[in-house]
């Protein structure tokens, strides 16, 4: 059985039913519920955010309402989370790159990401993929691994987080593969349909309209599993180059918060992640359904976080210790 039909069952078993709750918590929501999101409106983190508000609402009675905080790579929207009065009113999206601000150069944190948050869990990943411009001579990721061993072959993505399957493919076959970083996702995708850049490394949400449009070739899934749009398109680690990522996206409350009210929403959120409406939403942005705990979520963090740390150390983007 795989893990995320595991994670399922598992949520089905422990949120069969919301049982009443007792203590402080019986009484929230006293009013309406802020989701912080450090992305602009319109992607898929936000579509994500807004879905689940509605589901919320729907189980809980008060208005959850999804404000779109951004600046600093989406740390102030994280930073005002852990700030906030832990009343359960405020809350916010809690993605992998939380995890890894206080690794990076230049970037300043004024928070704990493993001490600072009571983690609610993850609801849904984002997919990776690796393109090139439909009017490349690479028709398969075997002609880009073979052509990366005679040159030097350039990508673009605009996170790190991103482009750790194309790290795993370099550092498995000795392809000489150079990450170009680009201020935005769409850029990225335009530069590889422009063959201004050899490839790209995005998510759906950015890639599939050129793709379905004949101006970008999916070449494989940089996550373990294959895009559902594209079955025929393999994972690189069916081609044996790495076992790629996907992005978590989690949602966490202020650390001091009442443990009644986390799992409320972690509860919540299970109930919501495992109706089909919901599910085929979330694939519409782009994501698919990954249900996971705020302890199973944390263990996933801590799992892929030597990995992220390594990709920032090749980028040159690593935080040296003083």
């Amino acid at each position: 059985m795989k893990r995320r039909e595991v994670l399922i069952g598992a949520g089905a078993l422990a949120y069969g039913g919301l049982a009443p709750s007792l203590g402080k918590a019986a009484s929230w929501p006293t009013k309406e519920v802020t989701m912080l999101l450090g992305q602009a409106p319109g992607g898929p983190t936000d579509f994500l955010a807004r879905t689940l508000a509605v589901e919320f609402e729907r189980r809980f009675g008060k208005p959850f309402i999804v404000k779109n905080v951004t600046g600093a790579g989406g740390l102030i929207a994280v930073s005002q989370v852990a700030a906030a009065q832990p009343d359960g009113h405020t809350m916010g999206l809690l993605g992998l790159s939380t995890f890894l601000a206080p690794h990076m150069k230049q970037v300043e944190v004024s928070f704990d990401p493993w001490k600072d948050f009571s983690v609610i869990g993850a609801a849904a990943s984002i997919l990776y993929g690796i393109g090139v411009s439909a009017k490349s001579p690479f028709m398969t990721m075997q002609d880009f691994v073979a052509a990366g061993k005679t040159r030097r072959l350039t990508y673009s993505s605009n996170s790190p987080i991103n482009s750790v399957g194309l790290f795993q493919v370099a550092a498995s076959t000795g392809a000489d593969l150079h990450w170009v970083h680009v201020p935005s996702a769409t850029e990225a995708v335009l530069q590889a349909a422009g063959q201004h850049i050899d490839a790209v490394i995005q998510s759906p949400f950015e890639m599939r309209p050129l793709i379905d449009a004949g101006q970008l070739r999916l070449l494989a899934s940089a996550s373990p599993l294959r895009w559902p749009w594209y079955p025929d398109v393999p994972t690189i680690s069916e081609l044996g180059y790495g076992d790629g990522l996907m992005a978590l996206a989690g949602f966490a409350l202020p650390a001091a918060v009442d443990p009644e009210i986390r799992r409320q929403l972690e509860a919540a959120m299970f109930e919501a992640t495992e109706t089909e409406k919901v599910k085929t939403q979330v694939q519409n942005a782009g994501m698919v359904v990954t249900p996971m705990t705020g302890a199973e979520y944390l263990d996933a963090a801590r799992a892929v976080e030597p990995s992220l740390v390594e990709v920032l150390r090749k980028a040159n983007m690593l935080r040296t210790k003083s």
